[in-house]
């Protein structure tokens, strides 16, 4: 009778194969020519995106924009007052993957039940 030895940790696994990367398919004739053709904007190299910040900053002298981007608003629930929804979830123990849909509810009508309880929009 033999006795069966277990594999002992000085034993390895071989390396896992490593993938090899698909070649970047090759654009049509068409396609290269319609990039070719189209007009290149100039980009200092620490600002990507200066053209879009250019239009976010010219939406920001609106002083209606303004104002609705800078207004924050608070939560109750019950006597108690949260400065944020976020805060108001933790503070409940409610699951924070839920939030978003409840918060947009209450921005939108003012106030929500949710798990048995009222939330109240307060502007602050």
């Amino acid at each position: 009778m033999s006795k069966q030895t277990k594999p002992t940790s000085n034993t390895t696994k071989p390396a896992p194969k490593s993938r090899k990367a698909r070649p970047a398919a090759k654009k049509s004739a068409p396609a290269r020519k319609a990039q070719a053709a189209a007009p290149r904007v100039e980009q200092s190299p620490g600002a990507p995106n200066a053209a879009l910040s250019k239009a976010v900053a010219k939406t920001w002298k609106d002083p209606a924009v303004a104002k609705a981007r800078t207004t924050r608003h608070g939560v109750r629930i019950g006597n108690k007052h949260y400065s944020s929804m976020g805060q108001a979830f933790v503070d409940q123990g409610w699951s924070l993957g839920r939030m978003q849909r409840v918060r947009l509810i209450v921005k939108r009508e003012g106030r929500a039940d949710f798990e048995g309880k009222t939330i109240t929009l307060v502007k602050e």
